[in-house]
């Protein structure tokens, strides 16, 4: 899990920094590759969600509702919108409903996906 770490007061802290530095990487190397890269991950109100006990079983829940609230508004961002607008527009099936029922599974009518 990477996040905002704030000041590294605990072990959980240095492993949320040293995750975040992982990520940053990673995301700088795709980037100079030419890849679009969308990151999502936890913020402050996620974090106090979870607490310190990233495997915590008694709030799954309301980290699940936290973590779709926050991508929901992640993703309605327009940078975020447009990153992924081609990603749906490369999945959408190139057949019909009744071709694929008739089992037109050829090359061409297969999505990318």
């Amino acid at each position: 899990m990477s996040g905002p770490v704030g000041a590294l007061k605990d072990i959980y802290a240095a492993s949320r920094w040293r995750a975040a530095r992982v990520v940053r990487r990673e995301v700088q190397a795709l980037r100079k590759s030419g890849v679009n890269v969308v990151v999502f991950r936890p913020g402050r109100s996620e974090q106090e969600v979870m607490g310190n006990d990233f495997m915590a079983r008694g709030r799954v829940e309301e980290i699940l509702q936290e973590s779709f609230l926050a991508a929901g508004a992640n993703t309605a961002k327009p940078e975020v919108r447009e990153v992924l607008s081609v990603l749906s527009a490369d999945c959408r099936p190139r057949h019909t409903d009744r071709e694929r029922d008739q089992g037109d599974d050829s090359p061409a009518n297969r999505s990318n996906c």
